[in-house]
């Protein structure tokens, strides 16, 4: 995103979600992460490997 934010989508078991959610919170070492905002929804499948997608894709 323009403003430096980031925009995850993710598809898992509820447990996974809750680790990937702990480390989205710590976010890499140069980085710092001011909150995490989520919503859930119903899995689709239609998520089935890992992508980054640059801003203005």
């Amino acid at each position: 995103r323009g403003d430096g934010s980031v925009e995850v989508i993710a598809e898992g078991s509820p447990e996974q979600l809750r680790h990937f959610e702990e480390f989205l919170n710590l976010g890499p070492t140069a980085a710092r992460v001011e909150s995490v905002e989520k919503s859930y929804s119903l899995a689709t499948g239609e998520f089935t490997r890992f992508r980054i997608k640059y801003f203005g894709e």
